[in-house]
Formats: structure tokens, sequence, C-alpha cells
């Protein structure tokens, strides 16, 4: 196996036992549901999200914001070099 694979399977597996942790404290009632929601519940909230469409408009805000900050920040440097 090469260095990138054996890589990827470290980062494959290094997910796999967050989720596992995230998914054990939560069921096993360690962490509270305010502080860390249980996998399942957050799943179909999320899944909920994406099927209602709600996130389109607060996304295309922020995309706009980001391409303003990039366009204010590639004329600044042509502006001092002037």
């Amino acid at each position: 196996m090469s260095i990138a694979g054996k890589i990827r399977l470290f980062q494959l597996t290094f997910f796999g036992a967050i989720l596992g942790l995230w998914f054990g404290v939560t069921e096993t009632g360690y962490v509270s549901p305010i502080f860390l929601p249980k996998l399942p519940d957050l799943a179909a909230k999320f899944t909920k999200l994406l099927a209602s469409g709600e996130w389109m408009s607060p996304l295309s805000v922020t995309l706009f914001e980001v391409a303003c900050a990039y366009g204010l920040t590639a004329i600044n440097p042509l502006k001092n070099s002037i």
C-alpha cells in the first residue's frame, strides 16, 4: 500500500472512531443531548433541512460576502502599488 493509501486509511479510521465515540457517549447518556446531540437525531434534522431548501438563502448571502471580501483583498495590493 502506498503512503497516500495509508494516510487515507488512517483518516477514515480516525473519522470512524470519532463517530463511534460520539454515538457511544450520547446513546449511553454519558453526555447530555444539550451539549452533544444524538447522531440519529442530527442526521434526521440534517436531511430534513436539506430537503426543505431553507439553507439556500443563507448560503447565497455567505458566498456573496466571501466574494466581496476576496474582491476587496485582491484590489487592495493593486491600489497600494499605484
